[in-house]
């Protein structure tokens, strides 16, 4: 059963391995010992994203056995909403997810659509709707360019030896639902990589510009391609970067209080657009620095951070860090294409630091903070209200 605890935790086991662990974890004795064991050891979760499967399992395992050991009680003043404790979320949801699989199910998954089409608004007004099954889509006014669709990703890139377009270009505009990710390659070879709720526009080619020139509302990854003469410029409502060939995250959703660049490679030069001439309150991240800009008052704060927390959404995974309750449900809602409503006003100004793998079910995170948070939530009309 050891070994099967810590499979288990992992997420490697065979659905044979996982209906044996299950009917053990269906004795209510072998319930509190299993929590017992996860509830103290809040690392566990690193051990588990580190090292080799075969390295892992016996330090994880060792965590455990020394579980047994008398331990002191955390200070009184810790809440209950403590965000150490949120760390364990993946751990705890694997094992009261066993707990659920013997009662009756509540029915969110039939809340989530993720089969929402991605909206491609062309420079001459039409629309064209981008289902899985389309493969070549004219994404040109006049047809001399044609960008290629396939499996969430639309390519303008036409090769090193492409004849260079001539005039102004046509400006086209990705929206990219809730429930749905999105990949683009711009005429220069720069990919994009679109999140959740996210609107994008940009010029079908870059031809005859002094900079590269994009809008965003919504989160993106950019892997520009490098150009000293035409420096890469992306936009929004309140923000404004500027880079010449560089790795970096952008997220400005319309709904939140900052927008925040987060910078893996090369360098970038951000500002807030209410800075006039953008040359007041600038700002040079280096790799491995974020700097965000607080909405309400322009100011730019720049840290060092774990570049990986900002880009795992990319591989579907949901990670965060000092957010509040409220603010994990935003990105659910967009993750998920589902609404939320919280009526739970201490839950959600509480802050979490919590991490959910790639695939994971909505229902699971409910079920999670459900048991161990005490939330309750039911489903009305179609939402989720959280109580």
């Amino acid at each position: 059963m050891e070994k099967l605890i810590v499979k288990f935790l992992s997420d490697s086991l065979t659905q044979e391995e996982l209906e044996k662990l299950r009917d053990w974890l269906a004795i209510p004795d072998n319930q509190k010992v299993f929590e017992s064991y996860v509830k103290s050891n809040q690392d566990l979760l690193q051990l588990l994203h580190s090292a080799k499967a075969d390295e892992t399992y016996p330090k994880i395992w060792n965590k455990i056995k020394e579980s047994e050991k008398p331990v002191k009680k955390l200070n009184s003043r810790i809440h209950i909403y403590t965000a150490s404790a949120a760390a364990l979320v993946l751990l705890l949801g694997s094992v009261l997810i066993m707990r659920h699989l013997l009662s009756p199910r509540v029915v969110v998954e039939d809340l989530v659509d993720t089969g929402k089409a991605v909206v491609l608004k062309l420079g001459n007004g039409q629309t064209q709707v981008l289902n899985m099954s389309d493969t070549l889509v004219n994404v040109t006014n006049d047809g001399s360019v044609k960008g290629v669709f396939a499996a969430d990703q639309l390519n303008y890139y036409q090769g090193e030896n492409a004849q260079a377009a001539q005039g102004a270009p046509e400006k086209n505009t990705i929206e990219v639902p809730n429930g749905r990710q999105f990949k683009l390659v711009l005429s220069d070879s720069t990919i994009v990589y679109l999140n959740s709720g996210t609107t994008f526009t940009y010029p079908v080619h870059f031809a005859n510009a002094d900079k590269r020139e994009v809008f965003l509302q919504g989160e993106a990854f950019f892997d520009v391609t490098s150009d000293k003469h035409h420096p890469f410029v992306v936009c929004s409502d309140d923000i404004h970067v500027e880079v010449l060939g560089t790795r970096f995250n952008f997220s400005g959703y319309e709904k939140q209080h900052h927008s925040e660049v987060v910078l893996v490679e090369g360098a970038v030069k951000m500002a807030g657009k209410k800075t006039k001439g953008y040359s007041m309150g600038e700002v040079i991240l280096k790799p491995g620095f974020k700097g965000e800009l607080h909405k309400d008052t322009d100011s730019i704060a720049v840290e060092e951070v774990d570049t990986y927390l900002f880009t795992a959404w990319m591989n579907g995974k949901l990670i965060f860090r000092d957010k509040t309750f409220n603010e994990i449900l935003e990105t659910l809602e967009r993750h998920f294409n589902v609404k939320i409503i919280n009526r739970n006003e201490e839950l959600g100004a509480s802050r979490f630091n919590t991490s959910f793998g790639k695939d994971v079910k909505l229902e699971r995170i409910l079920f999670y903070f459900k048991k161990v948070y005490g939330m309750d939530y039911s489903i009305e009309e179609n939402t989720i209200i959280i109580k």
